[in-house]
């Protein structure tokens, strides 16, 4: 993922990235896991990064992840009408006070982090709309098997 970018990272700031996204991976894993949950557009799915075996591997990874109880993917398809959106990645973490909610956002140029309420509204609604434009958990995890046996 690091390494297919027009921009190319040092080896050093990939083993930084790596290590922090296996590093946050792990609260899914905890005795009281924290509540997961993921929105991608399936041209996301879709977008090989990798090997065809790494890819196919990834999905099946999610297809997994989302059968645990704490974890909650849903699929925004190509065939709705109610989404469209400049690409880019957003984590959102939120917790019992909305306003220490912080989002990353993935880039071409790099990472960044919105903490302000005004760029937080903006997320929060960009959300809500990915939310109603999504397949429900379980037709995405069929959508996901499908697109891994494609690959």
């Amino acid at each position: 993922m690091f390494e297919g970018g027009v921009t190319k990272l040092p080896a050093s700031e990939i083993g930084i990235r790596v290590d922090f996204r296996m590093r946050r991976r792990r609260v899914l894993d905890r005795a009281t896991p924290t509540e997961f949950e993921l929105i991608i557009h399936e041209a996301a799915l879709r977008i090989r990064c990798g090997s065809r075996k790494v890819m196919q591997s990834q999905l099946f990874f999610l297809v997994d992840a989302s059968e645990r109880s704490n974890v909650t993917i849903r699929v925004v398809p190509f065939a709705t009408d109610d989404f469209s959106s400049s690409a880019q990645s957003m984590f959102y973490a939120c917790g019992p006070i909305a306003a220490l909610d912080t989002v990353q956002v993935d880039a071409v140029t790099g990472s960044g982090l919105l903490d302000a309420e005004a760029q937080l509204a903006k997320c929060r609604a960009l959300l809500a709309v990915m939310e109603c434009a999504s397949l429900e958990p379980e037709p995405s995890r069929r959508l996901i098997h499908a697109i891994a046996q494609d690959v």
